[in-house]
């Protein structure tokens, strides 16, 4: 009998001990997940910080290309409105000194007819003098057109060169009209590198399209990507519920068992009690643990459903995800392609260089958080499964050392 009981002492003293050294190893095992965690965990907020530098430079960048494109158009606008002006003025130009041509021709014609009536007047005037039978009214109106005709001389002399001082000023206007337009041109030649056309280029309008599809796809892609880091949390989650509702569900059996063994206790102890009422209470418990079980295996498959539906989301997310990174890749590849068919040197194709650089840089540091982020969740999705099987491990360990010490 001694040696029997000195078996089951060192039995239960080599359970303990194989469960120290499991305690032992998931405590390690919580640690170095712990150390990673942290690690990981600085290391997304570096990611992070970057990812926010990227994208503050890429508004940046696309504010600044904002700008150019507008400088540009509103260059363009400055170029054809100052040719309109240009060609108008040279029209008015024409009709100006058309009108002076007009004018002096009607001087000439003017300054003969007023020569002709001067000479008649005189000639009226030498007859009157020398026969009275001439009347005065004839003289009068004589020396009053020879008046009139003086006069209109002088004025249209006057309006010919009102006329010669309006073709001057047309002619300056026309000058500097043409001058802002060659200004307009060497400006729109220093932004865009195009010198031939005052419309916005086919190149240009190529990149105004793909620069469009980019910030389009950028918006969905950083949208995907933090919908996707939600998803995996929750996913996370529901795996972590159901993992802790399959701990659950294992744990009634061992209470059914130890339930039994209570019962039985109870029963040699207490000479009182009847077979009947042990048979009725032993039911009841049975019943009542059943009911416990079914519940909890429901719960478990509420949570396997749940765990499931998460899974999918994720992985839709994820997919969703990657084909937005495809399609970013190739908007970017294709930005790349159609800047470079520019000429270097243009200021407007500079600033689209610097902004396809930015969102180069934004894409990587985006992938970049990205890749941290789903790293720390997997890290802590595994450092709380060790913390869960630790404790598991503690608490079976206390177990048996609490029965070691009833022994």
């Amino acid at each position: 009998m001694k040696s029997m009981k000195n078996g089951i002492a060192e039995q239960k003293n080599a359970e303990i001990d194989a469960l120290t050294s499991q305690v032992n190893k998931a405590q390690f095992r919580v640690n170095q997940l712990t150390t990673v965690v942290t690690s990981l965990t600085a290391k997304q907020a570096n990611f992070a910080a970057l990812l926010t530098d990227a994208d503050s430079k890429k508004d940046a960048a696309l504010a600044n290309l904002n700008q150019a494109k507008t400088l540009v158009a509103n260059v363009e606008t400055l170029q054809r409105y100052s040719i309109l002006v240009s060609q108008q003025t040279d029209k008015s130009l024409r009709n100006v000194r058309e009108t002076s041509n007009h004018m002096a021709e009607l001087i000439e014609q003017l300054i003969f007819s007023a020569d002709v009536v001067e000479k008649l007047s005189g000639f009226v005037n030498r007859q009157k003098a020398a026969n009275n039978v001439i009347p005065d009214a004839l003289v009068a109106v004589l020396n009053q057109a020879t008046s009139d005709a003086n006069n209109a001389v002088a004025l249209t002399l006057t309006a010919l060169q009102s006329s010669y001082a309006s073709a001057a000023s047309v002619d300056q206007a026309g000058s500097v009209s043409a001058l802002e337009a060659r200004q307009a041109q060497q400006w729109l030649t220093l932004l865009t590198g195009t010198s031939s056309d005052v419309q916005e280029s086919l190149a240009h309008k190529r990149v105004n399209a793909v620069i469009k599809s980019v910030e389009k796809v950028l918006k969905a892609l950083g949208k995907a990507q933090r919908e996707n880091q939600n998803l995996m949390s929750l996913q996370n989650e529901k795996t972590q519920k159901y993992e802790a509702q399959l701990g659950q569900l294992n744990r009634p059996v061992t209470f059914e068992a130890s339930a039994s063994a209570v019962s039985a206790d109870n029963a040699s102890g207490d000479s009182v009690t009847s077979n009947d009422t042990e048979s009725v209470s032993a039911q009841s418990r049975n019943e009542e643990l059943s009911e416990r079980v079914l519940s909890l295996q429901q719960e478990a498959i509420q949570a396997r459903l749940a765990m499931d539906t998460a899974r999918q989301e994720y992985r839709d997310s994820s997919e969703t995800l990657n084909n937005l990174t495809r399609q970013a890749d190739f908007y970017i590849a294709q930005l790349n392609i159609v800047i470079r068919s520019q000429q270097d040197n243009a200021l407007y194709t500079l600033i689209q260089r610097g902004y396809q650089r930015a969102v180069e840089r934004y894409q990587s540091a985006l992938a970049a958080s990205n890749m941290a982020n789903t790293q720390l969740e997997s890290a802590k999705s595994e450092l709380a499964r060790a913390t869960a099987s630790l404790n598991s491990l503690n608490a079976g360990l206390g177990a048996a050392k609490a029965a070691a010490f009833a022994a």
